[in-house]
């Protein structure tokens, strides 16, 4: 029986071994940018180093942030939500550009969202905020205080780490890169405005705070081998070619819920992965941190104000504390909040083509959603959705969002599957409805568009990505 398939043993059976061809050296290196302090809007560009080969998945940025002002600032949930904006250029020619890089960053970090005890410099949680006091002859207490309660000291010289990136500079199919055949790379931030990136603490209101950063930095690892068959392949190449992700986002205009979201974009690309469409609010200000404490009058009586009181009382402490009916775990800045609360309906069509058999439902939108994320309906991995995400009403409230994927996925090697529409552009429409004639709540329609796309490197230092 079944003599049509050939006969082996499974790979743990197999006792063969590899060995490098030749040594390697691998070392850690500072990158020093063009500034060293920085602010809100502000640019701030590294230049890797020629010469070597750069392992890009560990490029690292650290920086310090220090509030100014009447209040004390609360950072924002995750360090990559201070990027507003995200470049890359290789050998001056412009390689990527990701808008609204935190929001970006946000919603697809909650929805795989990694352990905290593995992302400390990330600050995964800044509804509270650990301290210990100098080295003494015994044994030193670390001390508690909550980011939404008044005695929060603020941020002084807090320590950041942005090591979790979207885009190139995690996605490359090879991520080991020779900079002596592609010529310089530069990685550009544009810092957020300062609402996207800090909150109130206690029952503060803005008046005239800031943030500062300083002794920014970042580091790479670079790989040499004394074996120069592996420098010699390369160079024997007429042409290397890395695939890698890019996005493209549009905010549109406000709309009331009452009157639904139709939104449409046009998309002109060699592989269009996956569309996500979601609403957000439109703020200008620092607001108090997104948690229940959050809106409370800053009073530390009897409770810390941590996000884990939230989790472990899920029935005494729903909503918030205050009047705004906004806050539960989310334990985030307002302007990264993804809003579709009430959605009765969502659809996305291409070129007027609905891709679906009809209009999803809010829960046909949830299930589809893990689908697409390749959990096949089951959110049992590791990387879960965020801790504060305990309902579907919740996930709708703070992290809703509809992503349609037009693409086969391959996890063991680079494979170009997407919707191809580089020969015209595709106009791509999202149509979403909400219920309650009533809900008038302003929002603003926000979509994501995520690309594969090809970076070719030919001899002589010339780049171009298509």
């Amino acid at each position: 029986m079944y003599e049509e398939f050939s006969a082996s043993y499974p790979s743990r059976f197999m006792m063969g071994v590899k060995k490098l061809s030749g040594g390697m050296n691998r070392q850690t290196i500072k990158i020093v940018p063009d500034r060293i302090t920085g602010e809100p809007n502000g640019i701030t560009t590294f230049r890797l180093p020629l010469g070597g080969i750069l392992d890009m998945e560990s490029f690292m940025v650290y920086f310090k942030a220090t509030d100014t002002g009447t209040s004390p600032l609360v950072g924002a949930r995750g360090s990559s939500t201070f990027i507003k904006r995200l470049s890359v250029n290789i050998n001056n020619v412009s390689t990527q550009i990701i808008n609204d890089y935190n929001l970006v960053w946000n919603t697809y970090h909650d929805l795989t969202s990694k352990s905290k005890t593995r992302s400390f410099n990330d600050h995964p949680d800044p509804s509270i905020v650990y301290s210990e006091g100098a080295g003494a002859a015994t044994i030193v207490a670390i001390a508690a205080k909550s980011g939404v309660k008044g005695d929060i000291t603020g941020l002084a010289a807090t320590q950041y780490v942005i090591d979790n990136w979207v885009g190139i500079l995690n996605s490359l199919s090879t991520p080991l890169v020779n900079t002596s055949l592609t010529g310089e790379i530069s990685v550009q931030i544009q810092w957020a405005p300062l609402h996207e990136c800090v909150a109130m603490a206690g029952g503060d209101t803005y008046a005239d705070e800031g943030v500062g950063y300083t002794d920014i930095y970042a580091t790479c690892q670079v790989l040499s081998f004394t074996d120069e068959s592996y420098y010699n392949s390369l160079s024997a190449r007429q042409d290397l070619y890395y695939s890698f992700n890019d996005y493209v986002t549009t905010r549109f205009a406000s709309v009331a819920k009452s009157t639904g979201i139709n939104v449409t974009n046009y998309i002109s690309a060699g592989s269009i992965d996956h569309i996500i469409g979601t609403a957000i609010f439109q703020e200008t200000l620092p607001t108090r941190l997104v948690n229940y404490f959050g809106d409370g009058d800053g009073s530390t009586a009897a409770q810390i104000g941590a996000v884990a009181e939230v989790l472990a009382d899920p029935i005494g402490k729903v909503d918030s504390a205050g009047s705004t009916n906004n806050g539960d775990g989310f334990n985030q800045v307002k302007a990264m909040q993804r809003n579709l609360q009430h959605l009765e309906s969502s659809v996305f069509s291409i070129n007027n083509k609905q891709l679906n058999y009809a209009p999803l439902n809010a829960v046909e939108v949830f299930q589809n959603n893990l689908t697409m994320l390749n959990n096949m309906n089951i959110d049992a991995s590791a990387n879960g959705f965020h801790e504060g995400c305990l309902s579907m009403l919740h996930y709708f409230k703070y992290y809703g969002m509809h992503m349609q994927a037009l693409n086969l996925d391959d996890p063991e090697q680079a494979y170009i599957s997407g919707l191809n529409t580089s020969g015209a552009s595709a106009s791509i429409n999202w149509d979403c409805k909400f219920s309650g004639a009533s809900n008038t709540l302003s929002v603003v329609p926000f979509m994501i568009t995520k690309l594969t796309k090809v970076l070719k490197v030919s001899k002589g230092r010339m780049i171009s990505t298509y």
